[in-house]
């Protein structure tokens, strides 16, 4: 690849390289021959991509992959930087082998993936001697994030009843939603459905609350410049050591130090 991107000494793990880049305004990219497959997660700025009678434009927190054969043409605004992922051949393999292929390219907005960015972008710039085991680690759950929203099918299912819960968590989730409030208006028993959400979902009704008030949370410290407070009564929480006390249990940093980490340039 010419005009190389300003980056952060890689981490070279078995199957893949990890590295934090950074790239100039304007600057345009031309693959080599062979490129490995990419998985980035936007930081900061906004990447353009053309071609194919298409443009797609990037922004912070989107999670994109590009299988190998995929060389897009690239276009970069102020302060763009990623964290990149290039995944060996041999690691795609495994990955087909095992029945989670990430398939054709995809972007999607993830908020787990931000967080994920956030962490591997603090290692990389903080570094020691367990830094590429952590790395190593957090890339693995970056995959992981990565073939659950390649996969999106492998999440749904269950009873209209249970499908219609979930829906209403998504659509209400910043309100105080009780599990026995949902059963009753399923119209079936609340260990019923504690029972079937866990079982369809692979998380209990309140760890699916959480997470999309984290999500959201997430979302609003990487994007806008709304204090911690006021991001916590938005997401749900009953107010900012709340938010705190969840964030560092389920994203490892505060919400101070992923915003931190996550803006760093």
């Amino acid at each position: 690849m010419s005009d190389a991107p300003r980056r952060s000494p890689a981490v070279q793990l078995p199957g893949f390289r990890v590295s934090l880049k950074t790239f100039a305004p304007g600057q345009k990219v031309i693959w080599a021959a062979s490129a490995p497959g990419r998985l980035c997660v936007m930081m900061a700025g906004e990447m353009t991509e053309t071609g194919r009678a298409r443009l797609i434009r990037y922004h912070p927190a989107d999670l994109v992959y590009k299988p190998p054969e995929e060389r897009p043409q690239l276009s970069f605004g102020n302060g763009v930087r990623t964290v990149t992922v290039e995944l060996a051949r041999e690691r795609l393999t495994d990955l087909d082998k095992a029945g989670l292929s990430l398939g054709r390219s995809f972007r999607h907005a993830s908020a787990t993936a931000a967080a994920l960015g956030a962490r591997i972008s603090a290692e990389l710039l903080h570094r020691d001697e367990l830094t590429p085991m952590a790395v190593e680690g957090l890339v693995l759950e970056l995959l992981a994030e990565a073939c659950r929203l390649a996969q999106p099918g492998r999440h749904y299912g269950g009873p209209r009843w249970l499908r219609h819960v979930r829906e209403q968590l998504n659509s209400e989730f910043t309100r105080r939603l009780t599990l026995a409030e949902c059963a009753r208006e399923a119209g079936v028993h609340p260990v019923h459905l504690a029972q079937s959400f866990r079982a369809h979902y692979g998380e209990s009704f309140g760890q699916c609350i959480r997470r999309l008030r984290i999500d959201l949370a997430s979302r609003a410290l990487a994007e806008t410049p709304k204090s911690i407070a006021e991001i916590a009564l938005e997401s749900g929480f009953c107010d900012q050591s709340h938010l705190t006390r969840a964030f560092k249990r389920t994203r490892g940093l505060t919400p101070a130090g992923f915003r931190q980490a996550f803006r760093r340039a």
